[in-house]
């Protein structure tokens, strides 16, 4: 799809939902499409703060994780493709600041029951 601008150039016009630019979006739970779409639109609006994105996805690691993962097979798709670029940057930077729940980190594993200290 093309477009003409005010100077006579011939433009392509920017796809504006992530399941025209990718197959794989369809394949995605609902919640990593919502984190990939949650991201996209931050970007639109020009914000960037992971620690709001973060937020919005309640903290959700492996939402972010597949979103992550989506991103990166765009970039490594497409190495031009500078949007998903920056969106793969921000899921990257809220995870970082995302804590990481260990459901067995309360358990004494069994190689250590018998460790002397």
């Amino acid at each position: 799809m093309t477009t003409d601008d005010d100077a006579g150039l011939r433009v392509r016009a920017r796809e504006e939902l992530l399941e025209r630019r990718s197959p794989h979006f369809a394949l995605l739970p609902p919640r990593a499409q919502e984190a990939a779409n949650e991201a996209e639109r931050m970007l639109d609006e020009g914000e960037s703060d992971p620690d709001a994105f973060a937020r919005r996805m309640g903290h959700d690691r492996e939402a972010l994780q597949q979103a992550r993962d989506f991103f990166a097979s765009l970039v490594s798709a497409h190495s031009d493709d500078f949007r998903a670029s920056e969106a793969l940057r921000l899921v990257n930077r809220a995870m970082s600041k995302t804590p990481i729940v260990d459901p067995l980190d309360w358990k004494p594993r069994w190689h250590q029951r018998f460790r002397r200290p």
